[in-house]
């Protein structure tokens, strides 16, 4: 049984990876602190993606997991349940959450530039230089802006495309949290209120603002972040 699962929830590009590195090798001691972690390096690293892996090793003692809110919060909408999630936590006789809220701009620029060193690699110049150049234009469109909108503008400067440039629809899944605020805030009212289900067992559940350093934030601070208005259902009204 696991005696302690720390799970460390984000969007795709939300710092998950980062922030679990930096306290598995001591350098987030403010964190680990609070959720009373003692030798952050011995702690088993799982994602939802290793989860179904053969040599995954024996789910027991103290646990890190990386849960992917974007996947989590498909799973509810198209089956009611997140099941990977879910039997993890069921597993658990003491949980903590790390919730990490990243404003949905910087999300977005973060899942350009990281698309953009993917093309890189695969030698897609064009690729490349069109992310990074919506990267710049991000900066400029207010939220919920299309990001069609920036994309227009690439066209025009380019006189064709690569095959494997991202197009319009690869192109808005990328700048989904900015060209679609509504939805972004609906993911995290679900997770706020999916997590307050295992109340009874939670020992710790941190919010972070995490960019190079640690900003702790109350929960009705990311509430306002988000953008729940008072009387508002905090669960978008459930699965859609």
């Amino acid at each position: 049984m696991i005696e302690h699962l720390v799970v460390v929830a984000a969007p795709s590009g939300g710092g998950k990876t980062t922030l679990t590195l930096a306290l598995r090798a001591g350098r987030l001691p403010e964190v680990a602190g609070r959720l009373g972690m003692i030798g952050t390096g011995d702690w088993l690293n799982v994602t939802r993606y290793s989860l179904g892996q053969a040599d995954l090793p024996p789910l027991a003692g103290r646990v890190l997991f990386e849960c992917n809110l974007d996947a989590a919060w498909r799973q509810q909408r198209k089956r009611g349940r997140d099941e990977a999630s879910c039997h993890l936590l069921d597993q658990a006789r003491q949980v903590s959450f790390i919730t990490l809220w990243t404003p949905p701009a910087r999300l977005s620029r973060r899942r350009l530039r990281r698309g953009a060193r993917a093309a890189l690699r695969s030698h897609d110049w064009l690729g490349a230089l069109r992310l990074l150049a919506t990267s710049i234009l991000l900066g400029g469109l207010p939220p919920g802006a299309s990001a069609r909108g920036a994309d227009r503008v690439l066209r025009r400067v380019t006189d064709r495309d690569s095959p494997r440039t991202p197009g319009g629809k690869h192109l808005r899944l990328l700048l989904k949290p900015h060209a679609r605020p509504e939805s972004f805030a609906c993911m995290y009212r679900w997770w706020l209120v999916f997590s307050d289900g295992y109340r009874e067992r939670t020992l710790h559940h941190l919010i972070v603002e995490y960019d190079r350093r640690v900003r702790f934030l109350s929960r009705g601070e990311l509430v306002t972040a988000i953008g729940v208005k008072p009387g508002e259902d905090p669960g978008c009204g459930g699965p859609a």
